[in-house]
């Protein structure tokens, strides 16, 4: 089975945020989408309804690398056939019974998903990455994605650090701006080079519908200061600017928006 077409690669979640055994619930562009990891360390994406009766998958759970519906125990393998039904046992499914899938893939430390076949290529800016938080926010992508490229860089406020030429100095500007991904993908991605940590920083955007967007905050492995400290000074960052947006911060085990945002994390008991 095909998928709804997204607009190309989206990122919806850092990796870390679906570890295996573990279930999420994702949407891009209005769709929703089911996130899992089987034990074989494989991210999916499928479509978030059970072929059954409607059921969302992200309620379910997962065994090896299977994924089971929590309502009447159908269960599906990773390419998403149904291989079992409890209540029939000694029935072999029909080849017929299969989930829609997305493509899903990883990269600078995110999961991405595009519809089945996506022609898009995935542009990786590559490097290794650490997972600061994610962010969601009532504006359109387009008007998040501007506001980060004015966005000023972490103030003494935010980390601590001294500037160079002494504290009335002024804070030193991101010194260089990438679009990774075009205007017209489900979901963008700013790189930002930050001076003073001779680190980069990565901001990408996930359209999950029309006046929500989603940001997923992240910050290169390779640099100057301590991680911790590099990681913290950016999560205060981002809270700074999430109130400036009128965001509400998310975290990846419960849901803490009640619009299209709404995710849900289970991990395998």
């Amino acid at each position: 089975m095909t998928t709804k077409n997204v607009g190309g690669w989206s990122p919806v979640a850092m990796s870390d945020a679906v570890a295996p055994g573990a279930v999420l619930r994702v949407v891009v562009e209005g769709r929703d989408i089911v996130v899992w990891r089987g034990n074989d360390g494989a991210a999916r994406a499928w479509e978030n309804r059970c072929p059954h009766r409607g059921m969302r998958l992200s309620y379910g759970f997962v065994r090896g690398n299977r994924l089971t519906c929590l309502y009447h125990g159908w269960g599906y393998d990773g390419q998403g056939s149904c291989i079992s039904i409890p209540a029939h046992p000694a029935l072999t499914p029909p080849k017929t019974i299969k989930v829609a899938r997305y493509d899903c893939a990883e990269a600078a430390g995110l999961l991405w998903v595009a519809a089945q076949g996506t022609n898009d290529p995935l542009r990786d800016p590559g490097g290794s990455w650490l997972a600061v938080q994610s962010i969601d926010i009532a504006l359109p992508l387009d008007e998040v994605r501007s506001a980060v490229s004015q966005a000023e860089p972490p103030s003494d406020e935010d980390d601590g650090f001294p500037r160079p030429g002494g504290g009335d100095a002024a804070p030193p500007a991101f010194l260089q701006e990438t679009l990774v991904n075009g205007a017209e993908s489900a979901g963008s991605l700013l790189m930002f080079d930050d001076v003073r940590f001779g680190r980069k920083v990565l901001c990408a955007l996930q359209a999950v519908g029309d006046d929500q967007t989603a940001l997923h905050l992240l910050v290169s492995a390779e640099g100057d200061g301590a991680d911790g400290a590099v990681r913290r000074a950016y999560a205060r960052w981002g809270r700074r600017f999430r109130r400036g947006a009128g965001a509400t911060e998310r975290s990846s085990h419960r849901v803490v928006s009640a619009t299209a945002a709404e995710r849900h994390a289970r991990p395998m008991a």
